[in-house]
């Protein structure tokens, strides 16, 4: 068939899965698989040093001087201290790998020229703060900023044993457990990455899955989900006090269209701006008309051709209208209306 890659080589794996299905759906018989030969494996030692070592909590300012290795080579010494060390405290052990497998020996170095090796967690919010600060000082050099935000699911159904995880997914009968993580990565307009703005990460209460859909008025926004849209606004509404200069607008898909986060951008006019996908059909200030309707009668403005590429390479054109009108909440506690 001659299935091959970009690079000229032949899909090996791709073709074994191919007879995989097809010998499940009865089209080939396939001989049975031979047995694997044995692994050679090598022992792993621990240096008994780092077994003589009391665990470390403290803040990781207290460490002093840290240095990150990066390990070369799958047979080398520090290779072998890496997976040693895998093997004896992570649950996980020492691979395989997902993504770029890379891996990382952390570095103390204390009386002089002696070593220290070891892993830490990365718990403390603290350790964003230098990120955070690089992402700021590269915004305050653009005109504009697009400061994206969106949340996606760390899966770990496949470790069920992991404490501290929760119901992920939009639907909590599909048996789906991991974090949910929702982060703002900022961009200049060419589209290049500036850093990460905010970062929140959290695991659901199974007691509490599908409570906010089911009363999803008895609850204030600081006790749902939602609030994590107005969390990354305020984050990047203190980047903007720092980067007067530039002009940072917030986007966020149709989940972000929550009348809290619009009341949050009119509370200061230095906020950043707001551009979010409709997904409620307000009703505007004016008469009985909805923003729908209204933005569709008014004049086309402009066309942009766009490529959707998991769908066959799809083409599609956009079309653009706009107009400014203000529209009503539909909240009694919050009353005042903003500008579309």
């Amino acid at each position: 068939m001659h299935w091959r890659s970009p690079d000229g080589k032949l899909k090996e794996m791709s073709c074994r899965v191919a007879l995989v299905e097809l010998g499940r759906r009865g089209v080939l018989h396939l001989p049975p698989a031979r047995p694997a030969p044995p692994k050679r494996t090598r022992p792993e030692h621990v240096l008994e040093s780092f077994q003589d070592e009391p665990a470390i909590q403290c803040a990781l300012s207290q460490f002093g001087e840290l240095t990150l290795v990066l390990i070369n080579g799958s047979n080398t010494k520090a290779s072998r201290q890496w997976n040693a060390l895998m093997n004896q405290y992570n649950y996980l052990g020492s691979g395989p790998l997902c993504g770029a497998q890379l891996r990382y020996l952390i570095h103390r170095y204390r009386y002089y020229d002696e070593e220290e090796f070891g892993a830490v967690e990365l718990g403390d919010v603290r350790l964003f703060t230098p990120h955070y600060e690089s992402t700021v000082n590269r915004v305050a050099k653009e005109n504009v900023a697009l400061a994206v935000q969106d949340t996606t699911y760390l899966n770990y159904t496949a470790h069920p044993d992991t404490e501290g995880l929760g119901p992920i997914g939009n639907r909590n009968d599909d048996g789906a457990i991991g974090l949910v993580l929702h982060d703002t990565l900022a961009f200049n307009l060419e589209g290049t990455p500036l850093g990460l703005m905010n970062v929140q990460c959290w695991a659901r209460a199974f007691a509490e899955a599908g409570r906010e859909k089911r009363r999803p008025k008895e609850l204030p926004i600081a006790e749902k989900e939602s609030n994590k849209w107005l969390v990354s606004y305020r984050a990047v509404a203190a980047a903007q006090k720092r980067c007067p200069q530039t002009m940072l607008v917030s986007v966020g898909d149709r989940e972000a269209d929550v009348y809290e986060l619009f009341h949050e951008a009119l509370s200061d006019p230095q906020n950043p701006d707001l551009l979010i996908r409709a997904n409620r059909d307000r009703l505007l200030n004016e008469g009985q008309e909805h923003l729908w309707d209204y933005v569709k009668m008014q004049s086309l403005r402009g066309t942009q051709h766009v490529q959707v590429p998991r769908q066959g390479q799809r083409h599609v054109r956009l079309s653009w209208r706009f107009a400014l009108r203000k529209s009503r909440s539909s909240r009694r506690s919050l009353s005042r209306s903003w500008e579309n």
